[in-house]
């Protein structure tokens, strides 16, 4: 008998869409409470601001194939990003973490949450390719949702005169915690993140590879 036609996977469009608008409400909150926020912002970075939003909304709402069928992926993807949000708000409020910003955590914390993460998808999902999905999704919402927590921190911060959220410098205008969230989260973090990610792919289908041989 033919086969029956499987049907078209649901696209993952609600988290998607729910990390890109949070971005662009916190943006608009943080501009609104701190008008100077304007002052220091350079034309890059607010065309990367936009550019990678208007690319967020796009994968959000018309996920290609490769990365919008696979639920396993996505669904660890969720959760990898969810640790990465939590994990920086406790980091950035742990005592003497104004010592030296939150910088460490995104450059320390991010390879084993990234690695972990698409490791474990990759191995339960018997595909090397399932943890790459997996490690792309973690990039994609953690980004969006380490942004907005950025801002959303760096203004207890400097209200604590705890100085910048990357650094704790002090002495300078809160706006530049606008221009440290986009180039540190926005386009330093995925850059970071993915290739770690596929990294972990890597070793956790070499792992389900080696349990599933048969023994000689």
């Amino acid at each position: 008998s033919p086969r029956r036609p499987r049907g078209r996977p649901r696209r993952p469009a609600g988290t998607g869409v729910a990390a890109v608008a949070a971005c662009v409400a916190v943006v608009a909150y943080f501009v609104a409470e701190h008008p100077s926020a304007g002052d220091v912002l350079r034309p890059v970075p607010v065309m990367l601001l936009a550019v990678v939003l208007a690319f967020g909304a796009r994968l959000a709402l018309v996920p290609p194939p490769w990365l919008g069928g696979d639920r396993l992926a996505r669904g660890i993807g969720v959760g990898t990003a969810l640790v990465l949000g939590i994990g920086f708000v406790l980091a950035s409020r742990l005592p003497g973490d104004d010592a030296g910003g939150m910088a460490s955590y995104l450059i320390f914390a991010t390879i084993p949450i990234f690695f972990v993460g698409a490791a474990v998808a990759a191995a339960v999902g018997r595909s090397f390719h399932t943890g790459v999905r997996a490690a792309t999704w973690t990039a994609l919402l953690g980004t969006a949702w380490v942004f907005v927590l950025w801002l959303l921190e760096s203004v207890r911060w400097y209200r604590d005169g705890l100085g910048l959220l990357l650094d704790a410098a002090g002495g300078l205008p809160i706006g530049v915690n606008l221009s440290d969230a986009i180039i540190w989260t926005l386009a330093w973090l995925p850059v970071w993140g993915l290739p770690i990610g596929v990294l972990g792919a890597a070793a956790g289908a070499a792992v389900r590879r080696r349990v599933s041989a048969p023994v000689a």
